[in-house]
């Protein structure tokens, strides 16, 4: 092996070395904070026009109803396919964050709001009012090889009603 070579090896499990102790040694966010942003990654999901972006925020245990995880994704992925050529907007409210019912130092009992509107007009398309959601700290992976740790929905028991393939339209 040539000596560039080794130079190049050594410096790079350097770096992957200086890069993992930044990864491991970051300050762990509080679940408020974890949340928000998960609800956010969500509202930025729909407004990209992603369905796998707004799934992210859904866990796989997820039943709410007769609605699982499965179920949800074929919703959604079809209301933004049907909902194509309409100029929308979607938002998630601050959220309230509660501790568990249950006392589960893992699961929070969140509050919000949630809406897709015209761009142009303002119009509601859909909106759910207050929903309760249940959240879990789970975690996704990070880099291929990490895992941080991510809140997602597992629950609503006030489950609304989800938009129509088209958002409506007639």
């Amino acid at each position: 092996m040539r000596t560039s070579s080794k130079i190049a090896l050594v410096l790079a499990v350097l770096l992957i070395g200086i890069g993992s102790l930044l990864l491991l040694r970051r300050p762990e966010e509080s679940a408020e904070t974890l949340i928000t942003r998960a609800l956010r990654n969500a509202e930025q999901g729909a407004k990209n026009r992603s369905a796998r972006q707004i799934m992210e925020v859904i866990s796989e245990d997820f039943q709410a109803g007769l609605w699982n995880r499965r179920r949800l994704y074929l919703q959604v992925a079809r209301s933004l396919r049907d909902g194509r050529g309409t100029d929308f907007d979607a938002q998630v409210t601050r959220p309230r964050i509660l501790p568990s019912p249950k006392g589960n130092p893992n699961e929070r009992l969140v509050f919000s709001r949630l809406s897709v509107f015209e761009t142009g007009s303002g119009s509601d398309l859909w909106g759910t009012g207050d929903v309760a959601l249940v959240m879990r700290k789970e975690s996704r992976p990070v880099f291929l090889v990490f895992r941080e740790p991510y809140w997602r929905i597992v629950s609503v028991p006030n489950l609304p009603p989800l938009p129509p393939g088209d958002f409506g339209a007639p």
